[in-house]
């Protein structure tokens, strides 16, 4: 952290003119220390090795006298070879982050008066107070989403396609009105957008928090209903007793031909119990881990009433989406033209192969270590290598009715890549509802609450899928829903 800051220590100089919060600083070192761990671990570890060789094997023996004795040498390392780092990486990164702000002018200056529209009723913006930012990034140079202050209110910038937030703000208020939200928002065509802000609200009476949690289950309704994915605590928070979903890069899904798995070479196909797991709520991000929604607000414990809420909640969604369904499948054709992003790696696997990248350049080095966890193709394997080499984890999307995939350059990097497309999937998703469905649906949901629960046991629960075939659910060491 030392070392990062005597590097960024001036740069909110470089910034244009106009109040710029300390928090973008903070936001660029928290990228380099994210960044850049995996390098710093190595040196680290050299030097807790010329200590002791147990050290090396095993850094948490280390003593704190001797840590900071350690720190310090990697510190004077750090100042005096520059090779521990790429050359020009930090420098690159500062570059990208001012970058980033001059687009973030240019951006608003071109949609001002839209933005004025939308997202004030038309007040004038006359001063930008302050320019913030609360999350990292490893994506795209480290685009993060920007709070802007103004004198007529808040608003957030996404350097990314958002007319997937536009879409999702009006079929949420034509379908789930009073249940969810979604914040409006300005799209300027597919490179950017100004969305509402949120200020996030808990639910803090019994009443109120009943009818949070039968709001979320129109959420996880929303999530089996049309695909939406990514449905984790930081982009569905709430406001009050109505969840707001306040990301929607992965509302629709498409299914990949390859259906990667992190640790096996296998493949995962669309049959069998895979075909109805592609499609059911239990993937979707809500009720999977100890991070959804559900089981993120603290101090709340999650009792039986609150789970007959949350299945009362899904089982509404459900049946409203059931009886529009025609409408809901026009709606759907609005959005063939609209980006859906598609995330193929954790980043934990980016950052290890970032680390590997630098101490390791042969790229047929990478290749084998490559097709040994994801066995898809060389061309992936390539531009994930040019990405991770420049410092950025690779970006991927698809249109919503396409089954290429492409780049964050927008060039196809493979076409066919998807089995099927996110709308493909979308209609399938909409034709496969019925009562026994909806019936399979809440045994997963009642399923997930009991494994998650803290009190409950761990053992193994097996649910009956429509076609017969036996899903087994359990608890995994890290708290995560696990299915064969």
């Amino acid at each position: 952290i030392k070392y990062f800051i005597t590097r960024i220590r001036n740069v909110e100089e470089k910034f244009p003119a106009g109040k710029v919060s300390k928090s973008l600083s903070f936001l660029l070192l928290n990228r380099l220390i994210n960044v850049c761990s995996p390098f710093l671990d190595k040196v680290i570890k050299e030097e807790l090795g010329k200590i002791s060789e147990f050290y090396e094997i095993n850094p948490s023996l280390a003593a704190g006298s001797v840590l900071k004795e350690v720190y310090s040498e990697t510190y004077k390392r750090l100042e005096n070879d520059a090779a521990y780092l790429p050359e020009g990486f930090v420098d690159k990164q500062i570059d990208d982050c001012i970058s980033y702000i001059n687009l973030f002018f240019a951006d608003f200056e071109k949609n001002k008066e839209k933005i004025e529209t939308v997202l004030f009723d038309g007040n004038r913006i006359n001063e930008i107070k302050n320019i913030s930012a609360t999350s990292f990034n490893g994506y795209i140079k480290g685009f993060f989403p920007l709070i802007v202050e103004t004198d007529a209110g808040k608003f957030v910038y996404k350097k990314h396609e958002c007319r997937n937030d536009v879409w999702m703000h009006n079929f949420i208020n034509k379908f789930f009105s009073g249940h969810l939200y979604s914040p409006k928002c300005v799209a300027d065509s597919d490179s950017c957008g100004f969305c509402e802000y949120i200020q996030t609200k808990r639910p803090e009476t019994e009443k109120e928090i009943k009818e949070y949690y039968k709001n979320l289950g129109y959420c996880a309704s929303l999530a089996r209903v049309i695909g939406t994915s990514d449905l984790h605590s930081d982009n569905v928070v709430p406001n009050g007793t109505v969840p707001v979903i306040i990301d929607n890069e992965l509302f629709l899904q498409p299914l990949n031909l390859h259906e990667l798995d992190e640790c096996k070479k296998d493949l995962k196909s669309d049959s069998g119990y895979w075909h109805y797991l592609n499609r059911s709520v239990l993937s979707r991000g809500m009720i999977d881990s100890p991070h959804s929604p559900v089981f993120n607000l603290k101090k709340i414990e999650i009792t039986n009433t609150l789970k007959k809420q949350f299945i009362q909640g899904f089982s509404e969604g459900y049946d409203n989406a059931l009886k529009n369904k025609d409408f809901i499948k026009e709606d759907l054709r609005q959005t063939s033209d609209l980006k859906v992003r598609r995330i193929l790696r954790k980043m934990l696997y980016y950052r290890l192969w970032m680390f590997k990248s630098h101490y390791d350049k042969d790229l047929q080095y990478m290749n084998s270590v490559h097709n040994k966890y994801f066995p898809i193709s060389e061309t992936l394997c390539t531009y994930e290598y040019s990405r991770l080499s420049k410092g950025n984890y690779p970006y991927f999307y698809s249109y919503a009715s396409s089954k290429d995939i492409y780049t964050d350059n927008n060039e196809i990097l493979m076409k066919d890549f998807f089995s099927k497309s996110a709308l493909e999937m979308a209609y399938e998703r909409m034709d496969s509802m019925s009562a026994a469905d909806k019936e399979f649906e809440i045994k997963l949901i009642e399923v997930s609450f009991s494994l998650l629960n803290e009190e409950a046991c761990a053992d193994k629960i097996s649910v009956v899928a429509p076609n017969g075939e036996q899903f087994t659910l359990w608890k995994n060491k890290d708290g995560k829903i696990e299915v064969c």
